[in-house]
């Protein structure tokens, strides 16, 4: 691959605090050991397809690519069974169903719905996983800016708080901004819902990210500015700064905040004024200290061309050693996927590992592909109608078990389902499970992402999954559009260990 990198600021000392000791996560036996990389394979991207996951006997698994769908499983009655590998649904809460995004607390789900009309209980639905066999809406929140959160619905551990900002699909004529305090988790309750103090149109909400210390939150005007909010009192959000890039270089789609508050990890989409697709690393450390006049500066780039439109990334570390989680939501030709299989260019938008031991030159490691994202098997998928979809089988959101210490990332993939990958050798990625959700053609589901698409034969999964350890099960909470909110659990023994992960700390 040719990928580039173009650092343009100033290096800054990175001192690496001792690592948080955790229980090892065991992993599934036979399937995702890994032995270490030779020093030759440590210095070589792995850019293939990741290995196939083996499944358990009696799953109900893919017949064709790793990912696919094929038409004859769609029509022929294969997908409304859905599909799984080494996971199974455990309990569901369906509702009106879903949209982009996923956040959680405690026992408690939070996930996005579509802001329709037609729906009974607009906003964000507040879900008790107390009994994951049985979840149940205890509340939903309809502060404006959570009637259509896209992607910006975040939530502060430190400081039990739920975020969003008001999104193209609001409600509202200015773009706006809720905070509540999830203190109870089942029970939110408003601290502010306000207007930003700015002219129309110059900020639409899109995503966001709150800083780990829980005083900041990062918007994103989607693909033009970064606007930043101090919520030390979160009854009084302020706006502290819309900063537009220049040239675009910085203009976030979702972005991710180090863990000391001082570096946003922003996924420049290549629809923007720069045009160029990947990730600019932005030191923001005058707002997490509150210096006087704050700006950020760019610290770094690193494009590729083999996406188009850089999604979500998360700063994980893999035996300590410091990373980058990143996705692309589409290809590099968008939404003409036929077009990219033509130019012998990848049709979907994939994850990536990227290295960022120096942030100057952030470096990719690993790409995180299935076989659907392999140009070469394009004639394989010649009849699949995710080739001429929108979105297709391009990935959202991925999200490690422990950021701290990652074994596994689980990624949510449209009409891919969530695929589950061992990265704990990173030069040797592997996945391990699949979950494919049942299609729902003639669903009315008013809060579902996809409910407007006439006799569907996909449901789409968007948002962030939530890896938990109860009672020596690993689960995995996901949400996917037609079937609204989903506990899985892992049903490969190495799934079921005692370790657990960084969000699922009391």
């Amino acid at each position: 691959m040719n990928m580039s990198s173009n650092p343009i600021g100033a290096r800054r000392g990175r001192l690496l605090g001792a690592l948080v000791t955790v229980c090892a996560v065991a992993v599934l036996s036979g399937i995702a050991g890994q032995g270490a990389a030779s020093p030759e394979e440590s210095r070589v991207p792995w850019t293939g397809p990741v290995p196939k996951a083996h499944c358990r006997a009696g799953d109900h698994t893919e017949s064709g690519l790793q990912g696919q769908t094929t038409l004859a499983e769609r029509l022929g009655g294969a997908a409304a069974r859905g599909f799984n590998c080494n996971l199974e649904l455990v309990g569901q809460f369906q509702g009106e169903g879903a949209f982009h995004a996923q956040a959680w607390t405690d026992v408690c789900s939070y996930y996005s719905t579509a802001d329709s009309p037609l729906q009974a209980h607009p906003g964000v639905a507040v879900i008790d996983v107390s009994d994951p066999r049985a979840p149940k809406a205890t509340a939903y929140l309809n502060a404006p800016s959570m009637l259509q959160t896209w992607e910006s619905l975040k939530v502060s551990e430190e400081r039990k708080l739920i975020a969003a900002v008001e999104s193209e699909g609001g409600a509202g004529v200015n773009p706006g901004f809720a905070v509540y305090d999830i203190s109870d988790c089942r029970m939110p309750v408003l601290q502010a819902a306000i207007d930003l103090p700015v002219p129309p149109n110059t900020i639409k909400g899109h995503a966001g990210a709150i800083a780990p210390d829980g005083r900041t939150y990062y918007g994103s005007y989607y693909p033009v500015s970064l606007y930043i909010i101090d919520i030390a009192d979160p009854t009084n959000p302020k706006l502290m700064l819309n900063w537009v890039p220049p040239g675009g270089v910085g203009a976030p789609h979702d972005l991710s905040i180090s863990e000391d508050g001082t570096r946003a990890y922003i996924m420049n989409p290549g629809t923007g004024a720069s045009g160029q697709n990947g990730l600019v690393i932005v030191d923001v450390s005058d707002f997490q200290y509150r210096r006087p006049n704050p700006q950020p500066r760019v610290v770094s780039t690193l494009f590729w061309p083999d996406g188009g439109i850089a999604m979500t990334s998360q700063p994980i570390k893999i035996d300590g050693h410091p990373y980058l989680l990143a996705s692309d939501e589409l290809g590099p030709t968008i939404t003409n996927h036929q077009s990219a299989c033509a130019q012998n260019l990848p049709p979907f938008g994939f994850p990536r590992l990227i290295d960022l031991a120096d942030e100057e030159e952030p470096k990719t490691v690993a790409l995180l592909k299935l076989e659907v994202d392999d140009p070469a098997n394009c004639a394989q998928m010649a009849n699949d109608p995710a080739l001429t979809g929108s979105f297709g089988y391009s990935a959202h959101y991925c999200r490690a078990d422990n950021p701290q210490d990652a074994k596994l990332v689980a990624c949510s993939r449209h009409e891919a389902g969530v695929r589950v990958i061992n990265v704990s050798n990173p030069h040797r990625p592997s996945e391990v499970a699949y979950y494919k959700p049942p299609i729902h053609p003639g669903a009315s589901l008013p809060g579902s992402g996809i409910n407007t698409v006439a006799n569907r034969t996909y449901d789409w999964s968007k948002s962030n999954s939530r890896f938990l350890t109860r009672d020596g099960v690993r689960e995995l909470w996901i949400t996917s559009a037609d079937n609204g909110f989903q506990v899985l659990k892992f049903t490969n023994r190495g799934h079921g260990e005692e370790g657990r992960s960084d969000d699922e700390r009391d």
